[in-house]
């Protein structure tokens, strides 16, 4: 039994079709059934990385709750993107689960949810207006990408979709922010429902933290991230946050839960909830949802994911 690499099979391959045709001699049977056993692997090897990178996101025009939004469909969520708030009034899961639950009025139930909700009647939050949002991108089309740029004043982003996360490049802004996660995993707001950190520390979200996230997770080397996962789906919400260049700020984060009804999770929030902490620009946040809930298997999505949105090489570049 031999077992061989692509770039090993393909050198025996050249080697032994080198060797027939000058020296015009045959070789073994069972010799020639492992060639064509290792090229046909390779070739299956292509055809499924060649799948792999196929991918379905598809733009429309649409409304949620009432606001003119972009609707991006991919692998892993459809996402509602507020045109004039640039913000998201829902992330909605393969189940028809909403992870986000906005809607006019409610307070805590409808109208304070959102992502990224960057500043309290600034920008980055659903249900604002003043922003101006445009994508390049052709409508009801299967795209690799979608982008989106949003614009108010001196407030500038760029979000990417891809089929299983979605990617913000803030450029500007015009005073301090953060980065907020306001909302329902998996649908509706449980006390049971679990939060973990690339610290390493998690709690149930009845359970409220406050203090720089840090990254001792080796997922996402020099970013933080926390996830979300509802209590009884195998699924969670992540978030990624880094600067360019690449740097896990030491900034407070901080987590509670508002009224029974949502999440009040921060990067560059403190405690008092009143006081944005973040000014650095570029920055990223990326976000998704993952079919998985466990800390090692979300660690190992997460890690994948920030290394294959090109973060990591676009920071240590700029480094």
């Amino acid at each position: 039994m031999y077992q061989l690499s692509a770039g090993t099979g393909h050198t025996i391959w050249n080697a032994i079709t080198l060797k027939s045709t000058h020296e015009q001699q045959s070789f073994p049977v069972n010799i020639y059934i492992l060639v064509m056993s290792v090229k046909l692997h390779i070739t299956c090897i292509l055809c499924v990385a060649c799948s792999a990178l196929t991918q379905a996101v598809t733009l429309s025009d649409t409304t949620d709750e009432n606001i003119e939004c972009f609707r991006i469909a991919t692998q892993t969520a459809t996402y509602y993107y507020d045109k004039t708030g640039a913000g998201f009034t829902s992330i909605v899961d393969a189940d028809s689960n909403d992870w986000i639950g906005w809607r006019e009025g409610g307070g805590s139930a409808g109208e304070y949810r959102g992502i990224p909700n960057m500043g309290l009647n600034k920008f980055g939050h659903p249900g604002y207006t003043g922003a101006v949002s445009t994508s390049p991108d052709a409508r009801n089309e299967t795209l690799d990408k979608v982008t989106i740029h949003s614009a108010k004043g001196d407030w500038s982003t760029t979000w990417e979709f891809y089929e299983n996360h979605a990617k913000m490049t803030v450029h500007s802004v015009a005073e301090d922010y953060w980065f907020l996660y306001e909302g329902t995993p998996g649908g509706e707001y449980e006390d049971a429902d679990i939060w973990y950190t690339s610290a390493g520390d998690s709690g149930i979200c009845s359970e409220s933290f406050t203090g720089d996230i840090t990254n001792t997770s080796g997922a996402a080397e020099r970013a933080e991230w926390i996830c979300f996962a509802d209590a009884s789906l195998n699924r969670a919400l992540f978030m990624i946050h880094t600067e360019v260049p690449e740097n896990n700020d030491a900034i407070v984060d901080h987590y509670r839960p508002m009224q029974g009804n949502m999440t009040v999770f921060g990067f560059g929030r403190n405690s008092s909830g009143t006081t944005r902490q973040m000014s650095h620009t570029p920055a990223v946040l990326i976000i998704g949802l993952v079919e998985q809930k466990e800390y090692a298997d979300v660690k190992q999505h997460i890690d994948s994911i920030y290394q294959d949105s090109g973060t990591s090489c676009l920071m240590r570049s700029i480094d």
